[in-house]
């Protein structure tokens, strides 16, 4: 039995929340639809052309005019699933996520955005922008162990504290499932501390029936800040494509 066989019988319980979320969604047709087109940025209604000229005047102070942000702190959303996305925009303006982050910036930055269909021109936009490169793979001796860490979670989850693998969720690749599981590769490392922490903490609670938080709420500062390391080298290949498992492929180790 491999190390992964062997985690799937031992992380019973935040399985089962994965695989019911992944079954509701899939169900709907909307956690496995692919790029449309070829193009993962398309959204029904959508106008990536008016998305970008809304963004000059809304988004690109924080989050780059090519959607990749400027800021530490602050999500990259090129490449983004615009269902995603969507889904993140409606949120903030229901004050559903209200974490600390949104509350000193989306939830007063969505109020100028006019209606569903100006959001939908807007995630078409970013979600039809290159997606941020994968980083490096780290050298520093410390660096790399979290790197080393990092992966072995992602992969393999913590048996210990039944933590399930993220790539169930967020393919093996980080490229994600949409319309809930967000792209993750290659994005800014410090966003990433500070999301699982506030899952973690359940000060960021618009998770679908609760996942991230109870997950995140099993993972310790180290294992966060591990996570956070290895994430963003990840490569953010097309996840309705069969790819070699990245633990099988890769040369970071």
């Amino acid at each position: 039995m491999t190390n992964r066989e062997g985690f799937a019988v031992q992380a019973r319980r935040p399985a089962m929340y994965v695989l019911g979320a992944l079954l509701m969604l899939s169900a709907s047709g909307a956690a496995l639809a692919g790029p449309k087109n070829g193009v993962i940025g398309v959204i029904s209604g959508g106008n990536p052309e008016l998305g970008k000229t809304d963004a000059k005047t809304m988004c690109i102070v924080c989050h780059g005019a090519d959607g990749i942000s400027p800021v530490k702190g602050f999500p990259d959303l090129a490449g983004q699933w615009p269902q995603y996305l969507l889904k993140e925009l409606h949120d903030f303006a229901s004050k559903k996520r209200d974490d600390p982050l949104a509350k000193g910036t989306m939830i007063d930055a969505v109020k100028t955005i006019h209606g569903n269909k100006e959001m939908e021109d807007l995630v078409a936009f970013f979600g039809s922008l290159a997606p941020p490169k994968p980083k490096p793979v780290p050298t520093d001796a410390k660096e790399k162990a979290l790197w080393s860490a990092g992966k072995a979670i992602y992969y393999g989850g913590v048996r210990a504290t039944d933590v399930p693998a993220c790539e169930a969720c967020h393919s093996a690749t980080g490229a994600g499932i949409p319309p809930e599981f967000p792209r993750l590769a290659g994005q800014d490392k410090t966003y990433l501390v500070e999301q699982l922490t506030y899952f973690h903490d359940g000060t960021r609670a618009n998770d679908p029936n609760g996942i991230m938080r109870d997950v995140a709420g099993r993972l310790d500062k180290q294992e966060i800040l591990a996570l956070a390391t290895f994430i963003p080298t990840l490569s953010g290949g097309n996840p309705t494509t069969q790819l070699p498992h990245p633990s099988d492929t890769d040369s970071g180790d």
